[in-house]
């Protein structure tokens, strides 16, 4: 004999019971969805389907909701399609991460942190991700400087410059240490030339450079419906070059770690030859990185 349970699915508290209010209105927790099932049974978390709270807009940034799984009473999360063993009766509550959306700004500062190892910038937004970029293309390469991402980000679809440039003659490479804490990054595209971006290396990040060992250069990020639709034209030399694309990162000197990436990547290298025609360069691809120069690419 088996006991039969109920588990009750419903939306996120909105406060009148001590819950936390996101979202700007208090969710309606009459609308509930009831699975009976057995004691011992396991089961499939079901599809949410109650209404993700409204965007709400923070200090200028706009932010929306994104379900990632139901919440039991001890706090577990279990996303939608997981499995679940049933030990007696439990109340399942939404669960969603709040994501900033980006206008394209740039911000004039990171969330907080001093850059060392143990109280690390933390970059909460996509503005302050692009603060991050814009410093390394004027040349502040962050040696030695630890970034935590604070939350996830998403860019909108907007046009990104990576996170670190590869010219032979100039580059500019991302020479801290970036730890992404688990965090995801979606919804960025690359589709300009070399010649608009000043690099031959395109992703998330363009070119990063640390080998100095103290950890690893980039590590727990995930990159999601990146699309990199890149043209290299080499407006510099006479000869061929090369170019590098990847979601996370185009060309690496160091290591990294934990890190999935999924999306599109489309390259088209071509170059001058001395007479003036274009001709075809030598070009790689890769999900998370596409060349990996020194350095070690892990799970």
């Amino acid at each position: 004999w088996k006991k039969k349970c109920t588990l009750t699915f419903k939306p996120i508290d909105g406060g009148s019971d001590g819950g936390e209010e996101i979202g700007g209105e208090t969710a309606d927790t009459s609308r509930v969805l009831i699975i009976s099932a057995l004691e011992g049974d396991t089961i499939e978390m079901p599809e949410c389907t109650f209404e993700a709270p409204e965007n709400v807009t923070e200090n200028g940034t706009e932010y929306y909701f994104k379900f990632v799984g139901w919440e039991d009473e001890n706090g577990t999360v279990y996303g939608a399609g997981d499995y679940y063993v049933v030990e007696g009766d439990m109340t399942f509550t939404a669960k969603y991460n709040k994501i900033s959306l980006w206008d394209g700004s740039t911000a004039d500062s990171f969330a907080s942190g001093y850059g060392d190892q143990e109280t690390p910038y933390i970059i909460e937004t996509a503005a302050e991700l692009r603060k991050l970029a814009e410093d390394v293309a004027n040349g502040q390469s962050y040696a030695g400087v630890f970034f935590e991402l604070g939350a996830d980000i998403d860019l909108s679809g907007n046009s990104w410059q990576p996170i670190g440039l590869y010219v032979a003659n100039d580059p500019h490479p991302f020479s801290g240490y970036f730890n992404g804490s688990g965090h995801t990054v979606s919804n960025f595209v690359v589709d300009q030339t070399a010649q608009s971006l000043n690099s031959f290396a395109v992703g998330l990040f363009g070119y990063v450079k640390n080998t100095d060992g103290l950890s690893d250069s980039i590590t727990d990020l995930n990159v999601e419906e990146g699309k990199i639709d890149f043209k290299a034209v080499d407006w510099i030399t006479s000869y061929v070059s090369t170019a590098y694309a990847g979601l996370v990162a185009g060309y690496v000197e160091g290591n990294i770690s934990n890190c999935t990436a999924s999306g599109t990547v489309s390259m088209e290298p071509v170059g001058r030859s001395s007479n003036g025609t274009q001709s075809v360069n030598t070009g790689y691809v890769g999900g998370i990185v596409g060349y990996a120069a020194n350095g070690t690419i892990a799970s």
